[in-house]
């Protein structure tokens, strides 16, 4: 689930924080308990052994870059994934137990590049860029 974290400054806080709840006991773990600025829509992997989600790095710019971050659920390691861009991340989406797609916008384009979330360094690919592009990832790509 995701919230705020909120006190008496609320209207000034713009750092949503990211929580796992557990099924059987009703724990709650923090998983951005490191950050103080912006994490938001959180997707498990197919398996859900693993947590994406988009982060900011600087407290309260909401105009900062929103990058990819991986949270394993069993190591409690966080590892960043698009850090080798400079652009925005719009959305993502799992695309099997290792590889995300994701969208970012260049030079007004929406581009759709794939990952491999066990090597990000080095897998990066861009897959289509197009102006009818839609910075949103369709649920279902169809084969071209």
């Amino acid at each position: 689930m995701t919230g705020n974290d909120r006190d008496t400054t609320e209207s000034f806080n713009t750092g949503w924080k990211i929580y796992v709840s557990s099924v059987q006991d009703g724990s709650v773990y923090h998983l951005t308990t490191y950050t103080k600025a912006r994490t938001q829509q959180p997707k498990f992997s197919p398996s859900g052994n693993l947590l994406a989600y988009m982060a900011m790095d600087r407290v309260g710019l909401e105009s900062d870059r929103l990058h990819l971050e991986l949270f394993d659920l069993n190591s409690k390691q966080r590892v960043p994934v698009t850090d080798s861009i400079d652009k925005s991340v719009t959305d993502f989406k799992w695309q099997n137990e290792t590889h995300i797609l994701f969208t970012v916008i260049e030079i007004g384009y929406s581009v759709l590049y794939s990952i491999d979330v066990r090597d990000p360094a080095n897998t990066l690919v861009k897959q289509f860029s197009h102006e009818y592009l839609s910075a949103s990832i369709p649920l279902s790509i169809p084969n071209s």
